[in-house]
């Protein structure tokens, strides 16, 4: 609303994801899908690490993120920083926001 009229198939975020800090150095203009990128880290997240996962199963660690509405595999890993690794690698990929997956 600072910059003019919000087009309708915009959404506003808040940069570092506290939704009561509405200085307009901390809001953008974003599409859902960019809006989506700059997510904090879920309270039902298990590996401290969003888009990893423990796969019991087999005993490894799979690395996930999500490109145009639809999941993206990224590997199996021994490690759980291997699968850090390529989660991080598939952000840079993907463009998500540096804030994205942050404990708040």
């Amino acid at each position: 609303m600072f910059y003019g009229k919000i087009d309708n198939k915009k959404q506003i975020d808040h940069i570092n994801g506290k939704k009561l800090d509405n200085r307009i150095k901390n809001l953008r203009l974003v599409s859902g899908s960019e809006n989506g990128r700059n997510q904090k880290l879920s309270k039902d997240n298990t590996t401290g690490r969003t888009g990893v996962y423990y796969a019991k199963d087999r005993n490894k660690y799979l690395a996930t993120i999500r490109n145009k509405g639809k999941s993206v595999y990224l590997g199996y890993y021994k490690s759980f920083n291997e699968a850090v690794r390529a989660r991080e690698r598939g952000e840079k990929r993907y463009k998500y926001h540096p804030n994205h997956g942050r404990v708040t």
